[in-house]
């Protein structure tokens, strides 16, 4: 499943930290790179990480991740799994927006 990879060359200039981040990324969660090690090895803040990670996966390169990690999908149950974590997230963040939204529709109607 390591298809991206090839894909990533054409996107991204061999010598970029992108590339550089793509080549240490394993196939598979067991071989996934942790935060930490790829922020070592770079000298990246998490936020500058997690740019790069959004730009590669906004750009077709699979980068999955996981309490251990990121890694390119080995299978296609990994692939379900990042998914079903994602929509987790999103659902739990629309849960939390929900009272602001309702406050801030009450402060509009209060202003007319």
């Amino acid at each position: 499943m390591r298809k991206c990879e090839g894909k990533a060359r054409h996107i991204f200039n061999e010598n970029s930290l992108t590339a550089q981040l793509l080549a240490v990324i394993g196939t598979g969660e067991k071989a996934a790179a942790t935060s930490k090690q790829i922020k070592q090895s770079f000298g990246w803040s998490e936020r500058e990480l997690r740019k790069v990670v959004e730009h590669c996966r906004r750009n077709g390169i699979y980068i999955l991740s996981s309490d251990s990690g990121y890694y390119f999908p080995s299978c296609i149950d990994e692939v379900k799994a990042f998914i079903k974590r994602e929509n987790g997230r999103i659902r739990s963040q629309c849960v939390t927006l929900a009272p602001l939204k309702r406050y801030l529709k009450q402060l509009n109607n209060s202003d007319t």
